[in-house]
């Protein structure tokens, strides 16, 4: 029994030893090097040693919900945001990060909410305005959304994501020239936002303007090549025009990228198989 707690001090103390070594500008350094390198979990175990040290520390309560958000432990995410923003009722980024979250997780008034405080703190925000202009179309709020969207448009004109989701709204409410424009124009701001092409090529494809659509496709998978909406819909296309080697290949991604989906796709691919022997 004593040596099993020597063990256990021990260990604590050389715990506490690794991290004396450092002064806590470095741990936080380390917690934020490690959450922008995607090692979430050591992002988690360096902030919660800053925090331990500096209590009042919002950004480090913010920068850990991030990393808990990176692991999709949502409820630690949510109580770190909460907890940032406790600290500091004006940290904008905290209302943004916190509405992102409930805004993923279908509460999108929650979300409205945040995003509101967000660009009462900061009303030249356009990252607020954009996030809330995405949680009032998720509503079904498309002329408030419509207003947001061209707000942080107005705060940043390189936003090309608000141009996509303008393209969506007005895609719904039926007027496709108006949508195909904000579509253009985003792709001519960012011509690596592949959400653009695949949401282009979407349209395209439901209304059989299927020569545009592998165009836009073709840009979705040279940009982001583990898109596997992409690789379905394109394999569909080749297939309907009887490019069977072409749609086969794209199928199997399909099922490589995404195992769940096979279930759906194994029929089709093996009718185009047997029609290439």
């Amino acid at each position: 029994m004593k040596k099993t707690l020597f063990l256990i001090f021990f260990g604590l103390f050389n715990i506490s030893e690794s991290y004396s070594q450092y002064t806590p500008e470095q741990i936080y350094a380390f917690g934020k090097t490690s959450y922008e390198g995607k090692d979430y979990n050591q992002a988690i175990t360096w902030l919660s040693e800053y925090i331990q040290i500096q209590t009042q520390s919002a950004d480090a309560y913010n920068l850990r919900g991030l990393s808990y958000e990176g692991l999709q432990n949502y409820q630690s995410a949510l109580e770190d945001f909460g907890t940032a923003i406790q600290l500091n009722p004006n940290f904008k980024d905290a209302y943004i990060n916190l509405g992102n979250l409930q805004m993923m997780q279908n509460n999108n008034s929650e979300a409205i909410n945040n995003f509101t405080q967000a660009i009462l703190t900061d009303p030249t925000s356009a990252v607020a305005y954009r996030q809330r202009g995405i949680a009032y179309m998720n509503s079904g709020n498309y002329d408030l959304a419509i207003n947001d969207l061209k707000i942080s448009i107005q705060r940043d004109a390189n936003l090309s994501d608000s141009y996509r989701y303008l393209g969506l709204i007005y895609l719904q409410q039926g007027d496709t020239a108006t949508a195909l424009q904000n579509f253009a124009k985003g792709i001519q701001i960012n011509s690596q936002n592949y959400r653009l092409y695949f949401d282009r090529a979407t349209y395209y494809y439901n209304t059989k303007q299927n020569t545009k659509a592998l165009e836009d496709l073709n840009n979705t998978i040279n940009i982001n090549p583990d898109d596997y909406e992409a690789y379905l819909i394109r394999g569909y296309i080749l297939n309907s025009m009887e490019q069977y080697n072409l749609a086969y290949d794209d199928l199997t991604k399909v099922v490589e990228l995404k195992p769940e989906m096979a279930d759906k796709l194994t029929f089709l691919i093996n009718e185009i198989k047997a029609k290439l022997k």
